[in-house]
């Protein structure tokens, strides 16, 4: 196991955002902290560490 940092820019879409930000962490390991630090019109960025 090991904990990987990760930042991942994410577009927003319709429908829950819990649900888009947890997919997108999931698709790179078990998410274990994250948060949102940035939202532009490009979208939103993810700061997170998941374990692989």
């Amino acid at each position: 196991m090991k904990l990987v940092p990760l930042q991942l820019r994410l577009q927003r879409r319709p429908g829950p955002l819990l649900a888009q930000v947890m997919a997108a962490l999931e698709a790179r390991g078990r998410p274990l902290r994250w948060a949102i630090t940035a939202v532009d019109s490009h979208g939103l960025l993810v700061e997170a560490v998941v374990l692989v």
